[in-house]
């Protein structure tokens, strides 16, 4: 029998859902970096624009068959509830343990009032056709509302790419200085940048995720770089900064941690539709990837990833040289 309880995630119990976790991870991500046990315990806590539910599988003799990990978010989409890792121990695999946890975070929505859940179905490499995760998740009543794609840069970047990215851009972005920095956005930028994140909301392509606008303003960009820095990950920013207006237009970030010295995550990127049109997303890139590549040399690989019928945002990937590692589907269900 499958028994699924909701965990402290400041007690013992997150070690046996970690150890459950990259026991699945391993498996079905091998060689991507996990995870972390220190990430998972801080990005449980409590926040204003979050709350979290972890849940832990076990069967009647107390071991771990499957974990999952439940966020709502609370200032907006008050209606959905995503399911960010749902895992199944491989021995374990075909027992109804992720119905179990399935059926467990659907009433976690309803508890909270949610209507609509989104899974997620990782492909690596080149397994983009019917895995067992579509299957599953198709049984579970389950829809593809977005198909995406992983893709990694390796690094150092060859000088000839670097070249050919300035070559490209070549005097477009003449208007704009390019910045960068290490940890929080400087102060005079902050509503900028926090106006830059609200209109990823909006502004990227999204399938038929219903994901609706955000609200977003400089305390509520602080409280998100604070919980980046309570798990522990460090971040580079580069922006593009209009010089008549000194606005920042347009940004992206890198995000890694000590722990995972080779490994770093490109997270989000955006120009303002306005500003579109001069290279600001190849320029941008180009500078924090330089940046990242001075300040924390051990970095090898940046993982990103993209919606499938991005193409601008994947024009700009490949001009970088970052080549596609793996699929995944997000699916959604309406309760």
């Amino acid at each position: 029998m499958v028994n699924v309880q909701s965990i402290d995630p400041t007690g013992a119990d997150l070690g046996a859902w970690h150890r459950a976790y990259l026991a699945a991870h391993r498996v079905d991500d091998p060689g991507e970096p996990e995870w972390l046990l220190e990430e998972v315990r801080a990005k449980a806590r409590p926040g204003q624009d979050e709350v979290s539910d972890v849940l832990l599988a076990r069967d009647d003799a107390g071991d771990v068959l499957g974990v999952a990990y439940l966020s709502m978010p609370t200032s907006d989409n008050q209606h959905l509830l995503l399911i960010e890792h749902l895992a199944v121990v491989p021995e374990a695999r075909r027992q109804g343990v992720g119905t179990g946890l399935l059926q467990a975070a659907a009433a976690t929505a309803r508890r909270h009032g949610r209507s609509t859940l989104l899974l997620e179905v990782l492909a690596p490499g080149s397994r983009d056709h019917n895995l067992p995760g579509d299957v599953a998740a198709r049984s579970w009543g389950f829809a593809v509302a977005s198909r995406d794609q992983r893709r990694t840069l390796t690094l150092p970047l060859p000088g000839a790419v670097a070249d050919h990215v300035r070559s490209a851009i070549g005097s477009r972005a003449d208007a704009y200085d390019v910045v960068t920095w290490c940890g929080s956005a400087p102060a005079p930028l902050l509503e900028d940048r926090a106006l830059i994140q609200q209109r990823m909301s909006t502004d990227t392509p999204l399938g038929d995720i219903d994901w609706r606008a955000e609200a977003w303003d400089g305390a509520r960009f602080r409280r998100f770089e604070e919980s980046v820095s309570a798990m522990g990950r460090q971040s580079w920013t580069a922006g593009a900064v209009e010089r008549t207006t000194g606005r920042l237009v347009a940004a992206t970030w890198i995000l890694a941690h000590p722990n995972q010295p080779t490994q770093a995550w490109q997270w989000d990127t955006l120009v303002l539709p306005e500003h579109r049109g001069h290279r600001l997303g190849l320029a941008t890139k180009l500078a924090n990837i330089e940046r990242l590549q001075q300040d924390r040399p051990t970095t090898r690989h940046v993982s990103t990833g993209n919606a499938a019928d991005n193409a601008a945002m994947i024009a700009v990937n490949d001009a970088l040289g970052f080549r596609v590692t793996g699929f995944w589907r997000e699916y959604q269900r309406r309760l």
